[in-house]
């Protein structure tokens, strides 16, 4: 399980081989805004999201060579997290919020360091592209990726 600034995820990681694997992840991705135009000036969202991604580990011996931990994939590492939120619901303080199914595909860069013997930070950086669709419509974008988790491992 993992939580950060915008919502909370649970996933899994199947390790492929020594360097390589593969994330999926359930939760709800959330978002903030403040707006003079609408009442209420501050508005909040948490949509589902389903998310596959690959992950490189790319530096697990160098962190060994210098004793550094490696336990829970400990490492950097470098993925193509591919993202999908469905317009199934949306908890809002937005009254008849209208929102699309949103499809995105982002190349990042990233940490992940254990905390304690349960507990990890993730960091994430990267730029990429999204697609929301709505009613037979769609628009497209290029749009960034932050992301700070802290999560527990089971």
């Amino acid at each position: 399980m993992q939580i950060g600034l915008f919502g909370f995820w649970g996933y899994n990681e199947t390790k492929l081989n020594n360097q390589f694997a593969l994330r999926t992840e359930i939760g709800l991705d959330g978002g903030y805004y403040y707006s003079d135009l609408n009442t209420p000036k501050s508005q909040y969202i948490l949509i589902p999201s389903l998310s596959l991604e690959p992950r490189w580990y790319y530096n697990f011996a160098k962190r060994d060579k210098k004793g550094k931990s490696i336990k829970n994939n400990a490492a950097n590492f470098v993925s193509i997290k591919t993202t999908y939120n469905p317009n199934w619901f949306a908890i809002t303080n937005v009254s008849n919020a209208d929102f699309s199914n949103l499809f995105r595909i982002i190349p990042s860069w990233g940490i992940r360091r254990d905390l304690g013997a349960n507990f990890d930070f993730d960091l994430r950086l990267g730029f990429g592209y999204g697609v929301a669709v709505n009613n037979n419509n769609s628009s497209g974008g290029f749009l960034g990726d932050f992301s700070v988790r802290f999560g527990y491992n089971f």
